[in-house]
């Protein structure tokens, strides 16, 4: 997975300090700008768990994420 792109689409600078605080602002902006959605889900289309697939749907398409 592309890190930079992950926290572009995140809205999360990569310049910071590993450390608690950025761990929420990680998480929220996860929260934030990575909706849930279930469209495969209701059309049956197979999901595949792997980081190649996450990576594709939600950086290169700009799609949601799963919860399993």
């Amino acid at each position: 997975m592309d890190s930079q792109k992950y926290l572009q689409r995140i809205k999360v600078s990569p310049d910071r300090y590993l450390d608690l605080e950025y761990l929420t602002q990680l998480q929220s902006g996860h929260m934030l700008n990575i909706p849930f959605e279930n469209l495969d889900v209701t059309r049956k289309i197979p999901i595949r768990l792997d980081t190649d697939s996450f990576s594709e749907k939600i950086l290169q398409r700009g799609r949601g994420g799963l919860l399993l």
